[in-house]
């Protein structure tokens, strides 16, 4: 079973966004950096949580942060890796000074005629100690 122990810890919240779909101009070949290729991905941020409970909009990680890091990274231009789109999206993501680590895939759907997508995933975080388990 895997166990995420960040999770478990009772230390942070996980905000997830499932199977974020966009255009990216992604990709090593020649072919592919014609035209904008379907991307997906998914996304996990794990938030410090607070002492006090939460109660209001204002004391949670803006959700919208996810998309807008996802997108601003596409924006940039051409990208020829997936490795290279998951790093500069954490690495965004990581800015936050509440955020201590993010989980991050992207698939290429229509890379594979045989196959549903090919994909990548990582794990970034601020500080490697968060990540070991007891």
């Amino acid at each position: 079973m895997d166990l995420d122990q960040m999770l478990i810890s009772g230390k942070y919240w996980k905000i997830k966004l499932n199977r974020y779909e966009t255009k990216a101009r992604i990709g090593a070949y020649q072919h592919e950096r014609l035209h904008p290729q379907r991307l997906r991905l998914n996304v996990s941020v794990y938030v410090e949580k607070g002492a006090a409970p939460v109660s209001e909009l204002s004391e949670v990680f803006n959700y919208d942060r996810v998309i807008e890091a996802i997108e601003a990274v596409v924006q940039e231009g051409h990208i020829d890796l997936q490795e290279t789109l998951l790093e500069r999206t954490a690495k965004r993501l990581l800015k936050y000074p509440e955020v201590a680590a993010v989980q991050i895939g992207s698939e290429k759907p229509d890379a594979y005629s045989k196959a549903e997508s090919i994909g990548v995933e990582a794990f970034f975080s601020k500080d490697k100690e968060r990540i070991k388990t007891e």
